[in-house]
């Protein structure tokens, strides 16, 4: 099995795991901030992985394009594979960690994996997709990286804006939100700040 396959094979487990998660985990049904998230996460995921995985550019322009000429050499390919299974799972016990907490009551989830950046699970999907892109070194597929980056981005403003109550800021000055370790740009802020 080739580098590329693991990854497509990978790509779609999680997706199918997305969706089973989906829906099974507590929305917030009537509130169309709840529906509009959700719908956005679906839409942008899917997006994001048809350009990452289907969409091949037109033969004339696949090699002028594209970053490796010869293709990856098969072991960077694995060591991609690797660092994508180790996001992937890093995303799914961000996910487990997550609905377990919600499970007994938690009202905010910040231990485990939420210890360390205060969203885990996109972090995993944006480290994979750079390694997706990375491996097949097409214009589709860093297009279908960026797409799901700035999705995510965006996901995580419209989360973070309705999240402004004190327990939440305090969260925010002492988690990072990507990158581990990483001062927090919310630590000098107020709550009354946080509203704009």
């Amino acid at each position: 099995m080739s580098p590329g396959a693991v990854i497509y094979l990978l790509w779609g487990l999680w997706f199918i795991a997305w969706l089973v998660g989906a829906a099974m985990a507590r929305r917030e049904p009537g509130t169309l901030h709840g529906r509009l998230s959700f719908l956005f996460h679906l839409i942008a995921a899917a997006a994001a992985l048809f350009l990452l995985m289907l969409v091949r550019p037109w033969p004339a322009t696949d090699l002028q394009y594209r970053l490796w000429a010869s293709g990856v050499p098969d072991g960077l390919g694995w060591v991609l594979v690797v660092f994508a299974l180790a996001s992937f799972g890093f995303s799914g016990w961000a996910s487990a960690h997550r609905i377990t907490c919600l499970k007994h009551g938690a009202r905010l989830v910040d231990s485990g994996p939420y210890a360390v950046v205060r969203h885990p699970i996109y972090l995993g999907l944006i480290v994979a997709a750079v390694m997706t892109a990375t491996l097949f070194g097409q214009p589709t597929s860093l297009l279908g990286a960026v797409l799901l980056v700035a999705a995510l981005a965006a996901k995580v403003h419209l989360e973070e804006r309705v999240m402004t109550d004190a327990t939440h800021h305090a969260y925010r000055s002492r988690v990072p939100m990507f990158v581990p370790f990483w001062p927090t740009r919310d630590a000098d802020k107020t709550p009354h700040n946080l509203l704009r």
